[in-house]
């Protein structure tokens, strides 16, 4: 059961951005279950980011890094602060891949590293039924900040 998940996960591998955060486990946990934590922490990239040559490819995902930083206020619902980024760039095995490490301006920070891959939260009501899972998963997410203008 387990080789066919690997055998499976591989052959549907695209290179993505990871979003590490300070939390490793969401808390609440049913944010991260209705929203699903592959939304939240993974960035899926276009094929031009994917085949551009190093230097391109550096620009580009510079530009995402700084665009998600904005847009997020440098945190994730139920994770926390953003504390950098990896470009996952090769699937592994046994819920390890391999990645390239940037930090929160969209510079390179090392080389390649193993990556852990997420977990995801399920929520189950009575009798096991995992329907509420990724309920929200279709709806934008809106970042609400407090501030003297906002009325708050």
């Amino acid at each position: 059961m387990r080789n066919d998940r690997e055998r499976a996960y591989r052959a549907s591998f695209r290179p993505h951005l990871q979003v590490q955060t300070e939390g490793i486990v969401p808390s609440p946990i049913f944010v991260a279950a209705l929203l699903t934590v592959a939304r939240l922490r993974i960035i899926r990239l276009s094929d031009e980011a994917i085949t551009a040559d190093c230097d391109a490819r550096d620009r580009t995902i510079k530009t995402i890094i700084l665009d998600h930083w904005r847009d997020t206020g440098g945190c994730i619902p139920a994770f926390g602060g953003i504390t950098g980024y990896v470009l996952v760039v090769m699937a592994g095995y046994g819920g390890v891949d391999f990645g390239l490490p940037y930090d929160v301006n969209g510079d390179p920070a090392g080389g390649i590293k193993k990556v852990e891959r997420l977990g995801e939260a399920t929520l189950v009501t009575g009798g096991g039924d995992t329907r509420l899972t990724g309920l929200l998963k279709n709806e934008p997410i809106r970042v609400i900040r407090a501030g003297k203008d906002s009325g708050w």
